[in-house]
């Protein structure tokens, strides 16, 4: 049988097609800010990375958008909230390899759709200015959506790639390495000291041209913790982590996946709980959640995919928004009334704080 091909629109073609707006760029530029203040730590806020485990429905997604878009606007004070619209999915065996590669879900790869509809999605969800976090996956597709992007993740199959870490050290936003699917931690701060260091390499460019790239690297690394063998959300795993990324210059900035290997034992939403509960009764050294949360609890395990619910996730399982929502309103609670405790105790060690604070 012979091998089929399909030539496919270069990435500047469909940056042209489906630009990023004037407003879109200035929204990228304020949020990029925001998210190298959380990781130099000039922001107390925290990070929250929201959404389905994988894209499958566009208008479904959207929705879900709207819904994270007014939490986002209820807690911003306290958190900067990101969507997760992972539209590649990387795969031990043989399975859907996310929206951007077979779009109509039935094996047909009708990856030319895939790419321009990824665009149009991302594009309508930064319109409602909402930052976007994706998966590094595929090198040729990753150009296809980058612009769009505030915040990029290496993942547990991909974090020993050389490819991976030099194209982390090209990108002008931060990114979050995980840990290998066996909990080793080192090869994730491997990735990390790779994608901060300048690099030359060869690389596409969007018009399709190799060229060489020299990269100045990337200084705004956070490690994912998403469990391994065993979870590793725990206060012991969060303060050993960050000792030994310490040792290695690295600053200790921890962001807690909740689902993949840290929900074996328990289910997503008490690892979410156990974790904030965490924070407050060690201080735990955390930047942030990555949650996966779509319209409706759990995931569509059944076949053929094209007849899955489209509001229901068909790979991982999901919380509910509603739980998602009150899991947040549960956290941002209790970080104000942390704040005002540590407010009354400075007035009251230092009353002429008081006076001033009346002047």
């Amino acid at each position: 049988m012979e091998n089929l091909e399909t030539f496919l629109p270069f990435p500047s073609e469909l940056k042209k097609k489906i630009p990023l707006s004037l407003k879109n760029t200035y929204f990228l530029k304020k949020v990029d800010s925001e998210l190298k203040a959380i990781h130099t730590h000039q922001s107390k806020k925290k990070l929250l990375i929201l959404g389905p485990c994988s894209i499958h429905h566009l208008e479904k997604t959207i929705e879900y958008a709207y819904l994270l878009k007014e939490l986002k606007e209820t807690v911003k004070d306290q958190f900067l909230i990101l969507m997760r619209v992972h539209v590649e999915k990387p795969r031990t065996l043989n399975s859907w390899k996310g929206f951007i590669s077979d779009p109509t879900l039935d094996g047909q790869g009708k990856i030319e759709e895939g790419i321009e509809s990824t665009r149009r999605l991302m594009r309508r969800i930064l319109d409602l200015e909402l930052p976007i976090s994706a998966e590094l996956l595929d090198p040729l597709l990753f150009p296809y959506y980058q612009d769009f992007l505030s915040f990029a993740v290496i993942g547990a199959r991909t974090i020993h790639s050389q490819v991976h870490r030099l194209i982390a050290s090209t990108l002008p936003f931060p990114v979050g390495f995980k840990n290998r699917i066996d909990g080793d931690i080192q090869s994730a701060i491997d990735a990390m000291q790779v994608s901060k260091t300048a690099q030359t390499f060869v690389q596409l460019t969007d018009d399709g041209r190799l060229v060489k790239t020299s990269s100045v690297g990337n200084f705004h690394p956070f490690l994912i913790l998403r469990g391994g063998s065993e979870p590793n959300y725990f206060q012991k795993n969060i303060e050993s982590t960050a000792q030994w990324m310490e040792k290695q210059g690295l600053i200790g900035n921890i962001i807690v996946d909740c689902a993949h290997g840290n929900k074996k034992k328990l289910p997503q939403e008490k690892v979410v709980q156990d974790v904030i509960d965490d924070y407050f009764s060690y201080q735990t050294k955390i930047q942030g959640l990555m949650i996966e949360s779509y319209l409706k609890k759990g995931n569509y395990t059944e076949s053929p995919l094209t007849l899955a619910p489209k509001d229901l996730s068909i790979t991982d399982e999901c919380l509910s928004f509603d739980e998602t929502k009150d899991l947040v309103l549960d956290f941002q609670s209790k970080l104000i009334k942390s704040n005002q405790s540590l407010c009354l105790y400075s007035a009251i060690g230092s009353p002429s704080n008081v006076i001033n604070s009346a002047l």
